[in-house]
């Protein structure tokens, strides 16, 4: 529903919705594009993996992963990784990190009008987009690499076993 008002506001503005699910869920998405006529601005593109991701991370200027209930936010963190500005829900657990970096801003699903703010600013503030760039590639590999989880995981079973 925040999509028409940043169509709006950037009228070249593109909407890709990668990724599956329920065929009920999806069908309603549709339908919703259908219903708020914004299916010009609107591309489904299913699951992706490898190269096809690759394509549609570096063409992206944004990303958005907002979800009532999300875990960790993997897809977040790959946009991150490619130095996207990220529009994040609270309930992505990666949120809280990527806002204190400056690399996030979460918004509630919910407030459609917090929503399409959220986005605009994400696809139009230079300076947002230059500190993403240079900084999330950095943070992604300093902060999640194999390396630094493994280092983590095992400090925390030694602890647990201690």
């Amino acid at each position: 529903r925040a999509w028409p008002r940043v169509v709006r506001t950037v009228p070249d503005a593109e909407l890709v919705l990668a990724g599956d699910g329920e065929p009920d869920y999806v069908s309603a998405l549709r339908t919703m594009v259908a219903t708020l006529d914004i299916g010009r601005s609107v591309r489904f593109v299913g699951f992706v993996t490898g190269q096809q991701k690759l394509t549609l991370l570096s063409a992206a200027h944004a990303s958005l992963l907002i979800s009532f209930h999300e875990n960790f936010g993997v897809a977040a963190l790959e946009a991150m990784a490619a130095g996207l500005p990220l529009v994040l829900s609270p309930t992505v657990h990666l949120a809280p990190f990527a806002h204190r970096h400056g690399l996030a801003i979460v918004a509630d699903p919910a407030d459609s009008d917090a929503l399409s703010r959220a986005l605009v600013t994400a696809l139009t503030d230079p300076a947002m987009r230059a500190h993403c760039e240079r900084s999330g590639p950095e943070l992604s590999r300093r902060e999640f690499s194999v390396e630094t989880i493994g280092r983590r995981l095992l400090a925390m079973y030694e602890e647990a076993r201690a």
